[in-house]
């Protein structure tokens, strides 16, 4: 079976999207009463949008991963479909941050935003820095590469564990569970440093220059037998037989558990141009996000 799952946007749903994200100004969507407000007008004047993201919801708490094929890409249409998994954010998206983050090689070449560079990326959570990541990570697709390179890379936090496990590490499994690995904030000074645990119990929390960064400015330092574990976390997600690798077209909407599931990306060749928009999304009920 393919992985990730994949819903189809009828064809009702994309014009009632396209028409109700067009009545708005994107500014608008800055507001979460309008995100949801539009969304479930959306949902009145479509019975299949409502039939679509539901399937989608039910394959993203399932699998951590679902696409939205034949999606409209304009701003405000993805912010609205973003919603369905909670309240899309700026916070954090981006530098400056907007709901909407552009996501495609820099025309300066690799650049200080690790998104708009053309060199890999390897696996990694978003936001792991922050107390609490962002549940939701979508990533749309504008244009895919020409010359198929770029692909998108997605390996659940379970799958890191089974390969940990099947090693024999179970030790380090144990010690990866502790909240004492530092992540430095992308800042000029790298402050603060927050202490989190990396794998543990289906969740993971990992972003490598974060994470050397704050090595770098932990007070104590990380012990030895936590840096053999993390060491060991590294090799196994740095194995290119982890993670799935796919092609996201023009269209295609990518739900990612941000909680669950580590994503990156291939190499985008000499020939390719690949746009993607990316959204972040506090999911309903967030703690954090009173």
């Amino acid at each position: 079976m393919d992985w990730p799952p994949r819903v189809l946007l009828p064809d009702d749903a994309r014009a009632a999207l396209g028409a109700v994200a067009g009545a708005r100004d994107t500014s608008q969507f800055a507001d979460a009463q309008v995100q949801h407000q539009a969304r479930r007008q959306v949902c009145s004047e479509s019975p299949g949008f409502r039939t679509a993201i539901r399937m989608a919801a039910q394959a993203l708490d399932a699998e951590g991963a679902v696409v939205i094929e034949a999606a409209p890409i304009q701003d405000g249409a993805l912010v609205i479909l973003a919603s369905a998994a909670g309240t899309v954010t700026a916070d954090g998206n981006g530098d400056p941050e907007q709901l909407v983050w552009d996501v495609r090689p820099a025309a300066h070449g690799s650049g200080a935003v690790r998104s708009r560079s053309a060199a890999a990326f390897s696996l990694h959570t978003d936001s792991a820095h922050q107390d609490r990541p962002h549940d939701v990570v979508v990533l749309a697709c504008v244009e895919p590469t020409r010359d198929g390179s770029g692909l998108s890379l997605v390996a659940p936090a379970a799958r890191t564990a089974e390969a940990l496990a099947l090693q024999g590490r179970d030790q380090d499994l144990g010690l990866l569970g502790d909240p004492c690995f530092p992540f430095a904030s992308p800042s000029d000074s790298g402050l603060p440093v927050g202490y989190f645990p990396i794998l543990q119990e289906g969740s993971v929390r990992y972003r490598e220059p974060l994470v050397r960064w704050g090595m770098q400015l932990a007070d104590p330092p990380l012990d030895e037998a936590h840096r053999c574990a993390l060491k060991a976390f590294q090799q196994v997600i740095d194995q290119p037989s982890l993670p799935t690798a796919f092609a996201l077209v023009a269209g295609d909407v990518l739900f990612l558990d941000n909680h669950r599931m580590l994503h990156g990306r291939t190499e985008i060749g000499a020939a390719g141009n690949r746009h993607l928009k990316r959204l972040k999304v506090y999911a309903p009920g967030d703690p954090s996000r009173s």
